[in-house]
């Protein structure tokens, strides 16, 4: 009686689950009771043959009764995830479709922050009508406006919905060829109707493996299509792109320059001979400037201190005293100390901006390069330069004037190096010249010696680098001068396009030399793979701590959990919230800060370094470690020892985590939307800044005050960061779409859902600088070429252990992604990193037409810091300044007339005149 009751149950509930209808039972005589081996008999069940080979499965392969332990199966956390994330995700967009027209300082920037502003951002759409409307904007606008980076992810997101939607179709046949078929024992006793439609409890050699693999070549196949059409848009978008008259497409970086092209008329004289003397508009080497660029931010902090001194006379009618820093009881006039301080800082930094700018002057005039002449020894770098420069030999001449001319010539690195450890034969030379110069001249060698001494006190400011920019007038003489091999040494005169506009360069490191940047890159490398082996285990404690399934495996918290069976469901709602924050938030800011060691030279590579890493170590982590993470020490040695294992892995764990992703996507989307929607984290930094720092003026009050921003200061999107949470989104879809087909409508919806509310942010509150001109969207392909790759394999090596001969069919698709791989990147990956011939030919005749003035791009590439030899303060600032909230109140006008009447005479209390050029 007690199987009887047992076996009735579990029956009704699969019934249920996939939708099996029971027969109705027959009273139960003698002669049934004394047959128990028979099942149909029991209960009552006949004529299916279906469900007596389900039976017979269920006695001889079923688990025990305590492997599911009564918990919530994957329909019903799901349903749980669902009603708790969805429910706060409609509630949010509701209340935000609200306000955001109501608040439109907060929720639509790019309308009256005048730096941002938008033409597109001021048709704000109606209440919800947003949410359709902003699909409808050209592209083309978008790209003008919003960047190309931007327009690049909206397309990823667009790709995505499409691909869910051939998925979905797929799933529509797919579904119910998985809900007939007959199961394995251990769907008929954890499973449920969610998982009655997926492959995971298909029996071994199954015919519905045929759907299958038939779902994922339409699949698979459609992905090609889509991605040619992808890259043909790309390519076209991205030449566009690259022939605008932006000061950036017309400028490369040099790297490793000789020591004798270390000066900017001889680099633009050499580029000059190579593609013409009108082609070349200037070449800037950089200069090694620290203790400029510290005096120079000095000078930026005390004209905001002075600025704020002169807003306290004029608005408050008192000048301002500050505590001494020796003398903390000594008061200061704070106007007439920083006026006097930013006098001193002017007369320090113009001076050296000049002696800086003298040394770069050429000491010889230049001539073009004869073919009469003797050959050029190219195995000695910068040979060249003999050839350009008249005097072949600048340490011939036994006089000051000439080595003081050679030693500038040279890097400070070299010169130090020089300085310290001094060969013999250089030690004898160096004694030589200066005796004969003592002999010959008196007080050069203390003139020599005073100018090692000045440049030692500037710490070696005004040293040449081995980097460079070079403008040109001609895109096809900037593209071929990075296309073309400069030197037959590998590492002389290396050449990439600028990669960003001055503002986001990295200026300290685009001085670094080659070998600091590779140890740098080998660090950053180093330390990549480290955090790797140490995040596996913090993820390893994290799921065994918060995951309820592997909670159950120990009897204590087992009977735990059963005890308070509220915790199971809270810790099912919390588990991928937690596992996406410690995932999507926590890694990609430690991997950021490992990508800086690589001293990368601008914001937009910085970003590119990133997301490759980021990308990689979600497959890495979310498809391998995360599998394997309850022994994952055990499953890594049998890896390594036996590499096959780790499909085996795959294959065997993989189809049983699809409930698991769709969690994570789920509350990925919700969160991450709602916190975008309602710019959480802006809109706290601008409390904070409301509160906090200087807020006198109408300047102080834009400018940020350390973490806090105001409401004004949009910060830039960090695209390495959103694109790589769609990597895990992608890699779920290309996984799961032929084998859980119900997922493709979840990533349908998610990628839909995504691209609107991401096209109403660029629209309405992102800058659209810095732009990397798309490249992201071109490691983002190739990541995503390795996902499919991933995704067949596994698919592969799941229909190999389920011992299906569908299998083989398989590799005919492998064997097509892979040579579609090697087809892209044979060009479609190189013409999309650098501007066809062609096409800059195309653009250079018209610019030729137009006659196109050059001269604004000159000097744009120059050090900041050189730019600027005097700086003075607002003398006005606080005149006709207002209180913040209240400059509209007739009230508060009046009080403002009489600040501005004491802030008239304000100059002269100063009784200091302004620091003028």
């Amino acid at each position: 009686e007690e199987a009887h009751g047992l076996l009735t149950k579990s029956l009704l509930r699969i019934s249920v689950d996939t939708k099996v209808i029971p027969r109705k039972q027959p009273a139960m005589d003698a002669t049934t009771a004394e047959q128990p081996d028979s099942m149909m008999n029991i209960m009552g069940w006949s004529g299916n043959s279906f469900i007596e080979r389900f039976l017979q499965d269920s006695i001889s392969q079923a688990p025990s009764a305590s492997s599911c332990d009564d918990g919530l199966k994957t329909g019903s956390v799901l349903v749980q995830v669902a009603s708790v994330y969805v429910s706060l995700l409609v509630a949010g967009v509701l209340i935000f479709c609200v306000i955001r027209k109501k608040l439109p300082r907060a929720f639509t920037t790019r309308k009256w922050v005048s730096e941002i502003k938008s033409p597109l951002a001021e048709d704000q759409f109606g209440y919800f009508s947003w949410i359709w409307k902003v699909y409808s904007v050209d592209s083309e606008k978008l790209i003008e406006d919003i960047g190309l980076d931007a327009t690049c992810f909206l397309r990823l997101m667009n790709m995505g919905f499409r691909l869910s939607v051939v998925g979905a179709i797929n799933s529509i046949v797919l579904l119910p060829i998985y809900g007939t078929a007959p199961k394995t024992g251990d769907f008929g006793e954890c499973g449920d109707a969610v998982e009655g439609v997926a492959i995971e409890f298909l029996r071994n050699g199954a015919p519905q493996f045929a759907g299958t693999v038939v779902g994922s070549y339409i699949f698979f196949g459609y992905t090609i299509y889509t991605m040619l059409k992808e890259f043909t848009w790309f390519l076209r978008v991205r030449g566009k792109w690259l022939r605008r008259f932006k000061s950036r497409n017309y400028t490369i970086l040099v790297r490793n320059i000789p020591e004798k092209l270390r000066k900017d008329n001889l680099l633009k004289s050499y580029y000059e001979n190579l593609y013409g003397e009108n082609c070349v508009l200037a070449a800037h080497v950089l200069i090694h400037c620290s203790k400029l660029d510290s005096l120079v931010e000095k000078r930026k902090v005390c004209i905001g201190n002075l600025e704020h001194a002169l807003a306290e006379l004029a608005i408050n009618g008192k000048r301002p005293t500050h505590a001494d820093i020796g003398e903390k009881k000594l008061k200061m006039d704070s106007i007439d100390f920083y006026t006097e301080e930013l006098k001193n800082l002017n007369e320090d930094i113009a001076p050296r901006i000049e002696e800086i700018k003298k040394k770069q002057q050429p000491d010889l005039e230049t001539r073009e390069l004869n073919p009469d002449d003797e050959m050029i020894d190219s195995s000695e770098p910068g040979s060249i330069a003999s050839k350009i420069i008249p005097g072949k030999n600048l340490l011939s001449q036994n006089s000051s004037q000439n080595l003081l001319s050679a030693m500038t010539s040279v890097s400070s690195k070299t010169l130090l190096k020089t300085m310290s450890s001094v060969t013999s034969d250089t030690k004898s030379m160096a004694d030589n010249v200066v005796s004969t110069t003592r002999e010959k001249t008196s007080g050069a060698v203390e003139t020599l010696v005073d100018k090692g001494k000045d440049l030692l006190a500037m710490e070696e400011d005004g040293v040449a680098d081995d980097a460079a920019f070079v403008t040109f007038t001609r895109l096809a003489a900037a593209n071929g001068a990075v296309q073309m091999n400069q030197s037959e040494q590998p590492y002389v005169l290396e050449g990439e396009m600028a990669p960003d506009k001055p503002r986001y360069l990295f200026w300290k490191m685009l001085g670094k030399d080659r070998e600091t940047r590779q140890l740098g890159f080998l660090l950053s490398m180093a330390a990549t793979v480290a955090f790797c082996f140490f995040w596996t285990f913090v993820v390893t404690a994290f799921v065994g701590l918060v995951d309820v399934t592997k909670l159950k495996e120990n009897p204590d918290t087992n009977q735990w959990l059963k005890d308070h069976p509220g915790i199971e469901a809270l810790f099912n709602i919390l588990y991928p919230l937690l596992f996406n924050i410690l995932s999507l938030v926590l890694m990609p800011v430690i991997l950021k800060f490992i990508s800086q060691l690589e001293l990368l030279p601008a914001d937009s590579v910085l970003e590119a370094s990133a997301f490759r890493k980021m990308a990689l170590f979600t497959i890495i982590q979310n498809f391998f470690v995360n599998l394997v993470s309850s022994s994952v020490i055990n499953e890594l040695g049998e890896i390594v020892q036996e590499p096959v294992k780790l499909f085996e892995l795959l294959a065997d764990t993989l189809p049983g985590k699809a409930s698991f992703y769709i969690k994570s996507m789920m509350v990925t989307t919700c969160i991450s939307s709602l916190m975008e929607l309602f710019r959480v984290v802006p809109l706290i930094q601008a409390f904070f800044r409301r509160h906090l720092g200087r807020r006198l003026t109408k300047k102080e009050r834009a400018l940020s005050s350390g973490p806090f921003h105001p409401i004004s200061v949009v910060n830039k999107m960090v695209y390495s960061r959103l694109m790589n949470r769609y990597v895990f989104y992608y890699l779920v879809l290309y996984v799961y779409s032929a084998m859980t087909p119900i997922i493709n409508w979840f990533t349908l919806v998610l990628f839909l859902f995504a691209g609107s509310v991401y096209r109403h942010q660029f629209i309405y509150i992102y800058p659209n600088t810095p732009d990397s001109g798309g490249q992201m969207w071109l490691i983002f392909m190739n990541v995503q070429l390795i996902c499919i790759i991933i995704a067949q394999v596994t698919l592969l090596a799941f229909l190999t252990i389920k011992q299906s001969w569908w299998a083989v069919a398989m590799i005919p698709l492998l064997v097509i992604q892979s040579l579609f791989i090697v087809y892209l990147h044979q060009r479609h990956f190189k013409i999309g990193a650098v501007l066809p011939a062609y096409t800059a030919l195309e653009q250079d005749l018209e610019n030729t037409e137009k006659s196109v003035d050059f001269s604004v791009f000159k000097d744009e590439y120059v050090h900041p810091a050189l730019k600027e030899p005097f700086l003075d303060a607002d003398w006005d600032a606080g005149k006709f300044e207002d209180k913040e909230e209240d400059d509209n109140s007739v009230e508060n006008g009046e009080k403002g007339k009489e600040k501005n009447a004491a802030a008239d005479v304000a100059r002269d209390m100063a009784n200091l005149d302004p620091i003028v050029e």
